[in-house]
């Protein structure tokens, strides 16, 4: 059986969807660019200081990034 996180990178694969990478410090800043311009509810950006997937929980600026695979809001980056 396929876990929900490898049938979702299946799928991204699958239709071509662009990870975006960022820095940490970028991920965090509320009027950083990965946050202001087409950010989507399940946005895939990759954290490179942290080598972390993390997808978009909404679609506004102060919505926050959970790391793909985490069920629970315990490692949610939310830009402030």
């Amino acid at each position: 059986m396929v876990s929900k996180a490898q049938a979702y990178w299946m799928h991204r694969r699958k239709n071509r969807m662009p990870v975006h990478q960022v820095l940490a410090a970028e991920l965090a800043d509320i009027a950083g660019d990965v946050n202001v311009r087409g950010k989507l509810k399940g946005k895939l950006v990759m954290d490179l200081d942290n080598s972390v997937t993390y997808a978009a929980l909404g679609s506004a600026a102060g919505d926050a990034w959970r790391p793909v695979g985490t069920f629970d809001n315990s490692r949610d980056v939310t830009p402030v």
